[in-house]
C-alpha cells in the first residue's frame, strides 16, 4: 500500500517540529527548520506519485503470477489457478503500462490471500516463493532508482 505523498509529508514536518526543532540551538538553523516546515505545510497537498512502471516490471509481475497460478494448479487450486491467469490476460488487454500495473497488483495480492488462506496446504510455499521472488526484485529495481542518499555529504559533517 502507498501512503499518499501528503500523509508522508506531514510526517516528515511533524518529525522536524518535534523532534528536530527542540534540539537545534542555533537561531539561524532554527529559521531554515521554520522555512522547510512552512515550504513542506505549502506543497503536500500538490505532490502526487509519478508511477513509471516499465515492462520488465510487468513482465516479472506477470511471470510471478504465471509461476503461481502453475503452483496453485499443482496444489489442488484449480479455480483459484484459473483466476489467477485471467486476471493475467485481463491485464494484457488494458491499454497503459499504469493500468496494466495496478491490475497485476491485486492479481497479485489476491495471490497472497489465496496463499495465507490455504497457508496448511502441502506445497503453498511454492506460490509463496513464486510471488515473494518477483517482489524482492522489484524492491531492489526501486532502489536502484531511488535516489542516491546524502550519506556521504552527512558523514562529512
Amino acid at each position: 500500500m502507498r501512503l499518499p505523498p501528503a500523509v508522508i509529508l506531514a510526517g516528515v514536518a511533524r518529525t522536524l517540529e518535534e523532534d528536530v526543532l527542540p534540539a537545534v540551538e542555533s537561531r539561524t538553523a532554527r529559521g531554515l527548520v521554520f522555512a522547510a516546515l512552512e515550504m513542506l505545510a505549502n506543497v503536500q497537498d500538490l505532490v502526487e506519485w509519478r508511477a513509471d512502471v516499465r515492462e520488465e516490471e510487468l513482465a516479472s509481475a506477470a511471470a510471478a503470477l504465471g509461476d503461481a497460478a502453475a503452483q496453485l494448479e499443482a496444489s489442488g487450486l484449480t479455480a483459484d489457478a484459473a483466476r489467477v491467469r485471467d486476471a493475467v490476460a485481463a491485464a494484457a488487454r488494458l491499454p497503459d503500462r499504469e493500468a496494466r500495473g495496478c491490475a497485476l497488483d491485486a492479481a497479485l495480492e489476491d495471490v497472497l490471500v489465496v496463499a495465507d488462506r490455504e497457508r496448511e496446504r502441502p506445497g503453498i510455499d511454492a506460490v509463496h516463493a513464486a510471488v515473494r521472488a518477483h517482489l524482492v526484485n522489484q524492491a531492489v529495481r526501486d532502489l536502484m532508482r531511488a535516489q542516491r542518499p546524502l550519506l556521504n555529504r552527512i558523514s562529512q559533517g
